[in-house]
């Protein structure tokens, strides 16, 4: 017989050797554990997970109609007042610009805005303007610059002031008239 045969009534050793390792790997996860029994009466509590069902938090998407008035005209006075100071000169005491500097009333202007926000608008004066200091301003006063070329371009004034908030000037499109 050859070494790698063996007798039909030995057993072989491999399997002990298996048995024993999974027999030390249960003692040591046992031990590991600080021997805590499966007994719901010795068993220490344990905190609930967190439930996956929590209610998510209420996001409200306010939305406005450009139609129904979303500025007042005190806040478009305190825009023109700021156009007047920051903006006239590039953009002319009319608002119908001259070159680079756009028209801000009229055909040119809604064509260009049509359709986008006025968080849009906002953005874009807040980032860019002036031009020779982009952003000095506060967010209250391009808000009511904001105001000041909605009032130039017929949209109606309201009770409320338009406010400075990304999400809710978002939310307001810019429709035709």
């Amino acid at each position: 017989m050859s070494e790698n045969n063996q007798s039909a009534g030995s057993r072989p050793t491999g399997l002990y050797i298996a048995a024993a390792v999974v027999v030390i790997v249960i003692i040591g996860a046992v031990v590991f554990m600080g021997g805590e029994s499966s007994d719901p009466e010795t068993a220490p509590e344990v905190a609930p997970a967190p439930s996956a069902e929590l209610p998510a938090p209420a996001l409200a998407i306010v939305t406005a109609n450009i139609h129904d008035g979303v500025y007042t005209n005190a806040q478009a006075r305190r825009g023109d007042q700021l156009y007047t100071e920051h903006c006239a000169l590039c953009h002319l005491p009319s608002m119908t610009g001259k070159e680079p500097a756009p028209e801000l009333a009229g055909d040119l202007f809604m064509s260009k805005w049509l359709g986008q926000s006025v968080g849009d608008l906002f953005i874009r004066i807040s980032s860019t303007m002036p031009v020779s200091n982009p952003g000095i301003l506060t967010e209250e006063q391009y808000t009511d610059l904001v105001a000041l070329l909605l009032q130039a371009n017929n949209f109606p004034a309201g009770a409320e002031e338009l406010k400075s908030d990304q999400d809710y000037l978002d939310g307001i499109k810019i429709q035709s008239n």
